[in-house]
Formats: structure tokens, sequence, C-alpha cells
């Protein structure tokens, strides 16, 4: 599923694309795996998140992340998942990405997850 937010209906300021995917427990942290079944696990996936470069600094990836994390909580509640995952670009995307208390997958440091009981949390 991909949303693009237009601005003034021309032109295209931000956009996202979520999509669904599997990890193997054993890549997850060890904290987090002890409690899932050792097998491929589902997930879902924020594949792309993207903000015209004229709209940095307004405050849109912050938007669209937020409104990617709710389609993803309403998501859950047909498909269940264990987290959200997401491959950051550069250090710029990961900081981005952690201030949201994204967290490393260990071995993979530009690969990151948010729980999905952290995001449950957050949607609280």
């Amino acid at each position: 599923m991909t949303k693009v937010l237009l601005e003034d209906s021309r032109a295209i300021a931000g956009y996202y694309t979520l999509a669904t995917g599997q990890v193997d427990f054993g890549d997850l942290p060890g904290d987090v795996a002890k409690k899932l079944p050792k097998r491929m696990l589902p997930v879902a996936i924020l594949a792309w998140l993207g903000v015209a470069s004229e709209q940095h600094g307004k405050g849109l990836g912050r938007l669209l992340l937020a409104q990617a994390l709710l389609d993803c909580y309403d998501a859950g509640k047909t498909f269940p998942f264990i987290a959200v995952v997401l491959d950051c670009v550069d250090d710029a995307s990961k900081a981005f990405y952690q201030h949201f208390d994204f967290l490393e997958f260990p071995g993979h440091p530009y690969r990151l997850f948010l729980s999905a009981a952290q995001l449950e949390a957050m949607m609280g």
C-alpha cells in the first residue's frame, strides 16, 4: 500500500509504502526472540518514506511516519505481526527513526524495528 501527500493538489510533498514480510526469529534480539516461536515470523515493512526536498523541515516526515504507524496498527487487528521493520539509507534517517523508539536488529545496524507491543503502547 502506498499513500501520497500532495502539495496544493499538484506536487508530491511526501509518501510512504507499507508491505508485509517475514523475519527469522534468530535475527531478533534475544529478549524479544525468546518469547516467540522458532520460525519465520510476520512483520509489517515500512518499505519507503520520503519527503520532497523543498518540504524538508516542515514536520512532514513525522506526520507521514505517524500515519504509516497508525495504518500498521489498524492492519495488525486483521493480520497480526510481531514488529514494524525498516531499512535506513544513512545515519540521518537512522537517527530519525530511533527518535521514535525503533531499535537495531543485532548485527544489522541499518535495519530497525518497532515491536508490535511498542506500537500498541504508542496507539494507546
